[in-house]
């Protein structure tokens, strides 16, 4: 029961650094790649219209 209970809280320890990891760099890259991203995700219409300063 013991075991369990260490790798519940292993998981628990890379699952918190993952998402801790991704969001800095969301936070770091997400700005200045906004348009980038919008351009893969729906091409030039969303970059000419007000979806970069909608994610500002």
């Amino acid at each position: 029961k013991k075991t369990i209970k260490l790798n519940a809280l292993t998981f628990y320890n890379y699952l918190l650094r993952f998402v801790i990891i991704i969001s800095l760099l969301v936070i770091t890259f997400g700005i200045p790649y906004s348009k980038v991203v919008l351009y893969i995700y729906g091409g030039s219409t969303l970059i000419q219209g007000s979806g970069p300063t909608l994610l500002r």
